[in-house]
């Protein structure tokens, strides 16, 4: 009994340890690669997997199409860690696609590359310069001949042939075999987004253009605030489609923030027309010189501009027409004084001049009645 005990004690013994050392080396360790499957794209882009074990330390190899294991070269980078392993497929092609393989010793995860040929793709102005107008004409022109091209406005697909857009029965614009569009009138309708997808496969890639009709905008030339106070200039902007409105100081684009709020609304009574507003905060006179407000309105097709100047008035401002009232008369009063003063001085040295001109006149007259009593005398005698 106590023999069979002990063998059974042994059996287990030996079974943990050769467990022990299948973990040790890696071998029973599980895989799992991040991407998700299959990867798509376009060729000439870096492809990145990454795979991880459930066991840190493991070692791991990939492989591609199950050959041999990928080591560092121009095509492949890879890089090992405690906890993962990275393979980078540098300026991926054509000829990389298919499956790879990240592998430990005895499980591997696999993952596929699926990737599709890049292309150029563009809209060409063929007439009317994407202005709203009949006859104006854009083709959508890609260097990847294996595809096919379809076409939307403002997100809904445009069928080949012509197209009614607003349901009422007429033709608004056509779709022809050489992936134009062609405008059959200058319907506003026809203002917007217009989209040319290419499918390239395992993805698309897309590109648009906007037509748009003429862009008019309005804004006061200058406006006058005291110092102190906020103020606000507006800027109007008619269009089809609707106008952007974005407002600049000095060449710098602002938002709301504390010193400036902006604002942008539609017109209530003019659908094609929309109303920014913005707003200086606390206007100081370093606010108005020199410094231009430029509201730039664009429709994605025309761009205009008007710039509005802010004339700042000084917090004293009203009261300086008093003060230079009050100012003048203080002045007259004092060229009033001044005069009588002067005056005053002249009555005085008058007054002293006719008193001596008296006294002389008396002195004279008292020496003339003396020499006639002289004579008098002398004749007597």
């Amino acid at each position: 009994m106590m023999d069979t005990t002990m063998n059974h004690l042994i059996f287990c013994f030996s079974v943990f340890l050769v467990v022990y050392a299948q973990l040790v080396n890696g071998q029973s360790v599980g895989v799992v690669i991040e991407n998700e499957s299959p990867i798509t794209g376009l060729t000439g882009a870096d492809i990145k997997l990454v795979c991880t074990p459930d066991q840190a330390g493991a070692n791991l190899t990939w492989s591609f199409k199950g050959g041999d294991a990928i080591v560092n070269n121009d095509k492949y980078d890879v890089t090992n860690t405690a906890t993962k392993s990275t393979l980078i497929i540098k300026n991926a092609q054509l000829s990389d696609n298919g499956e790879y393989s990240c592998n430990s010793a005895r499980s591997s995860a696999r993952v596929t590359v699926n990737l599709s040929l890049d292309a150029n793709i563009t809209i060409e102005d063929v007439k009317g310069g994407f202005h709203l107008a009949k006859d104006t004409t854009m083709q959508c022109v890609t260097d990847n001949p294996n595809t096919s091209l379809t076409w939307s406005k403002n997100g809904e697909d445009l069928a080949k042939g012509k197209n009614d857009l607003n349901g009422d029965g007429v033709d608004d614009l056509e779709v022809n075999d050489q992936n134009q569009i062609v405008l059959l009138s200058a319907d506003p309708v026809l203002a917007g987004d217009y989209t040319c997808t290419v499918d390239l496969g395992s993805t698309t890639k897309s590109v648009s253009k906007t037509i748009a009709g003429d862009l008019i905008v309005y804004a006061q030339k200058s406006i006058k605030v005291s110092e102190g106070e906020d103020g606000s200039m507006e800027c109007r902007a008619t269009s089809v489609p609707a106008a952007t409105i974005t407002w600049f100081v000095n060449g710098t684009k602002v938002t709301s923030g504390e010193k400036y709020e902006v604002k942008t609304k539609d017109a209530p009574a003019e659908p094609d027309m929309v109303i920014g507003t913005l707003t200086v905060m606390d206007v100081s006179l370093d606010d108005g010189r020199p410094v231009n407000y430029t509201c730039s309105a664009t429709n994605g097709v025309y761009t205009e501009e008007e710039v509005v100047i802010l004339r700042i008035r000084d917090r004293l401002a009203a009261l300086w027409p008093f003060i230079g009232i009050v100012s003048e008369v203080i002045i007259l009063i004092i060229i009033i004084l001044i005069h009588e003063a002067c005056t005053k001085g002249e009555d005085i040295g008058e007054v002293e001049d006719d008193e001596e001109d008296h006294l002389l006149q008396k002195n004279r007259s008292i020496t003339r009645d003396g020499e006639r009593e002289t004579r008098m005398r002398g004749t007597n005698n």
